[in-house]
């Protein structure tokens, strides 16, 4: 049972689009930040995840990098950043209806598939999960939320979704590549 709803921005791509990777949340490095755009190289439409991790010179994480990383089926570039920080970009077109219910914020039309993803990833007992659910199963939860927010649940039903869509400043890449 929800009591309260998140209502700080979070980073929406690296909750709903990095799980698609198929990287295990327990096991592997998490990225520092992901991102959507990235100042004139990389536009929404180009359905890129720009995942930005910090390099570490340790064993784990060049295992990690060796074999997840460099040879994930998605990965379309790496690029050095400043301060021991690397950009992987990762190309989504081949999960472009997905990619773009995320961009639309109708993250309950996901894929089955990807929802199922996403249950995996984040795990379906977790207090994290009871608000990922929401968002993609919204109908179990517009009582609920009408009832937190002191509002018609009919306007919730409207609406259909109980997510803001991505902010674009906060999913663009701040970084400047080294060298560039």
């Amino acid at each position: 049972m929800m009591n309260e709803i998140y209502r700080k921005y979070f980073q929406k791509s690296t909750a709903f689009l990095y799980p698609i990777l198929g990287f295990n949340k327990n096991r592997h490095p998490l990225p520092k930040r992901t991102y959507v755009t990235w100042a004139d190289t990389i536009k929404v439409e180009d359905k890129k995840l720009i995942c930005v991790f910090v390099k570490k010179d340790t064993e784990a994480w060049k295992q990690f990098e060796e074999k997840f990383l460099l040879t994930h089926s998605l990965l379309d570039s790496c690029m050095e950043l400043d301060d021991n920080h690397i950009a992987y970009v990762f190309d989504f077109n081949t999960h472009e209806a997905d990619f773009q219910n995320f961009i639309d914020g109708k993250y309950s039309q996901l894929s089955n598939n990807v929802k199922k993803t996403l249950g995996d990833y984040y795990g379906i007992h977790t207090p994290e999960w009871v608000h990922l659910e929401s968002y993609i199963h919204p109908s179990k939860y517009f009582e609920q939320y009408a009832t937190i927010l002191e509002v018609d649940v009919k306007l919730l039903k409207d609406v259909g979704e109980l997510c803001e869509k991505f902010n674009p400043e906060e999913e663009s890449c701040p970084y400047v590549v080294q060298n560039a």
